[in-house]
């Protein structure tokens, strides 16, 4: 069961640009892994309150629970809290009265006694008044409650500061710095969910770094034992594997003559091929929005095709999904080779190289005898030898 929210469109402060598409994303990943999901985008007051509800009312005891919270935060007397789109950051009895408190939303889900529950922030920030970054304000972030055991949390960034959305002006990712590392880590098969966090939190202080920018995520755990959010395809059945047919030769069991056990047993098959095309369609469109260059989204299209080569005799819509795949794989190939060409010269230009001479240059109409015979140019201001600086670019900071 998985709680997911996501607020863009503040009424009172900062508008945010990437939280409602973080939370779609992660949305994605959660029902593709079968969570039922509560979800809401740009919730007020009213609206998060009764998500909550919702989703401890359906948490049931030994189940697996997953929080997933993107927008403004803030930090008041040790609490954080949870910021609906309709609050007014004026004083601080507005916060602690209007927005959902973590730590009673982490006591609530303890109560259910579910087995493990994985709560993420993704709302750290340095300063909630400062433009439209997200914010855990105050002093940063503070320690979740202390008895909420069973549960992990999650912050995508640290005490004081900032999350970043994107990388640089450039960076044309919907997903923020967090989000789009975490979905990479946790589609890895085989991985705890301790795992999956840890290698997030050191690709995002390495990514973050790169950009002179400090971001380490916080983790908190009073987890016991292990969660997959990808299981080893070692111990399960590749999803390339065709469905297998029965052996249906032998002798009839009685002198009547029917079909009806041929029927069943085609259907019985036709069902298997119908789930098999049904992943298939579902690992098309996780490598159709998978994110990175050129080279990486080629070879994600090449293991989707080498996975998914076997024929689906009751349908043709996976040799449709395979024609557009490699379509997809050879525009890929065909931007990395792009990236990789080096620069040719413009059209028109000398193929061969420039170079000095060391043969003197041809007398001009401005050079003059002198009196011991010698030719000498007559010098004028632009014939005066220089030398060109280097134009160095300003790295831009971050605010």
């Amino acid at each position: 069961m998985a709680l997911v929210i996501g607020n863009n469109d503040y009424r009172h402060i900062g508008r945010l640009d990437n939280a409602v598409a973080d939370a779609r994303a992660f949305k994605r990943e959660m029902e593709g892994r079968g969570f039922q999901v509560v979800h809401r985008e740009n919730a007020d007051r009213s609206a998060m309150n009764a998500a909550v509800r919702e989703f401890v009312g359906r948490l049931s005891s030994d189940a697996v629970g997953v929080v997933y919270y993107s927008g403004h935060g803030v930090q008041i007397g040790g609490a954080n809290y949870l910021l609906p789109t309709d609050l007014k950051v004026e004083k601080e009895g507005q916060v602690i009265d209007d927005a959902v408190e973590l730590g009673r939303l982490l006591e609530m889900v303890s109560q259910t006694q579910a087995r493990f529950t994985l709560a993420i922030v993704d709302a750290c920030r340095d300063n909630l008044f400062r433009g439209s970054g997200r914010a855990i304000g105050g002093k940063g972030l503070a320690s979740p409650v202390s008895n909420a055991n069973g549960i992990m949390v999650v912050y995508s960034a640290g005490a004081n500061q900032q999350a970043l959305d994107r990388l640089d002006d450039s960076d044309r990712d919907p997903n923020g710095l967090f989000m789009r590392e975490f979905l990479k880590a946790m589609s890895l098969p085989g991985r705890t969910v301790q795992d999956v966090v840890n290698a997030v939190k050191m690709s995002v202080i390495e990514k973050a770094k790169a950009v002179g920018h400090v971001q380490t995520p916080a983790i908190y755990d009073q987890s016991v034992g292990t969660f997959l959010f990808t299981p080893d395809p070692v111990a399960t059945l590749p999803p390339s594997a065709p469905p297998v047919v029965p052996d249906i030769s032998g002798p009839p069991l009685s002198g009547e003559f029917s079909l009806e056990d041929l029927a069943a047993q085609d259907a019985r098959v036709k069902g298997k091929w119908d789930q098999w095309q049904k992943g298939m369609q579902g690992a098309f469109d996780k490598t159709a929005a998978f994110s990175g260059s050129a080279e990486v989204k080629r070879a994600a299209w090449e293991r989707f095709l080498s996975t998914y080569s076997a024929d689906n005799p009751y349908s043709g819509d996976d040799e449709a999904l395979r024609a557009q795949a490699e379509t997809r794989k050879a525009s890929s190939q065909q931007e990395a080779r792009l990236i990789l060409a080096p620069s040719l010269p413009k059209a028109g230009a000398s193929q061969r190289p420039r170079y000095r001479s060391r043969r003197p240059p041809p007398r001009s109409k401005t050079e003059r005898p002198t009196m011991s015979g010698r030719i000498t140019p007559r010098r004028s201001p632009s014939s005066v030898p220089w030398r060109s600086r280097g134009m160095y670019g300003c790295s831009t900071t971050l605010d």
